[in-house]
């Protein structure tokens, strides 16, 4: 089952600008892919876990469940999600108000489904960091973190507190002659002829190492630490 999850071209997400880009929605609506990911996941941390939070959006969603429903095969406990949302002001990560005296002394696992500039997990843990849990760590499938957006996560999470279970590290890039770039809209469009063309990328490329978008998995580099 082929995925079309990687894109190539002039691919601009949240006013940032990437030659290539993996739609993770994609990959992980694939129950057979999720569950994969899931169960590297646990391998690596194992199951004791009373919370999983994860970013209010699809493909952090979908990733958290897998976990939760890995966790809960091995008959331990039930692991609840929570959805962690922006303020009103869209500057800080909260939880709802009803969990907020349950994370103290818990053991928490934070999950997304990819990282570019570090921001969403950095605000996550801001806001744990107040709730006083007991263990916090940190996961995300797809790693971009590049520079000084990895030396910012290290500093603030800590060096070994982020696993990774595929590193990508293709950074963002913009383009002076590109309308697109200075006005920061959500579209994609082809780096060569600017017409809005689409380019679909589905190769098995050892440089990059996307074998497993076909449905082998393969052993990805581990991200710097």
């Amino acid at each position: 089952i082929s995925s079309r999850a990687l894109k190539q071209g002039h691919w601009s997400f949240n006013g940032h600008h990437f030659s290539i880009f993996i739609e993770t929605n994609k990959i992980l609506r694939n129950k057979k892919y999720a569950r994969e990911i899931a169960s590297r996941i646990t391998s690596h941390y194992g199951v004791d876990f009373d919370y999983i939070i994860y970013p209010g959006h699809e493909s952090a969603f979908l990733l958290a469940q897998a976990v939760s429903e890995a966790i809960e095969g091995y008959g331990t406990k039930r692991t609840n999600m929570i959805a962690a949302t922006k303020n009103k002001l869209g500057n800080a990560y909260i939880l709802p108000y009803d969990y907020i005296s349950k994370i103290k002394d818990s053991n928490v696992l934070v999950i997304d489904d990819g990282a570019n500039f570090g921001e969403t997990l950095i605000g996550i843990y801001l806001h744990l960091e107040k709730l006083k849990p007991k263990s916090q760590h940190y996961c995300v499938f797809v790693d971009r973190l590049n520079g000084m957006y990895r030396e910012n996560v290290n500093h603030i999470l800590g060096a070994d507190n982020l696993f990774s279970i595929f590193y990508f590290p293709y950074t963002a890039y913009h383009r002076n002659d590109c309308p697109i770039c200075r006005d920061r809209k959500n579209l994609l469009i082809d780096k060569e002829t600017q017409l809005g063309s689409l380019v679909d990328v589905e190769k098995q490329n050892e440089d990059t190492q996307l074998d497993f978008i076909e449905g082998k998995w393969i052993d990805t580099p581990k991200a710097p630490r």
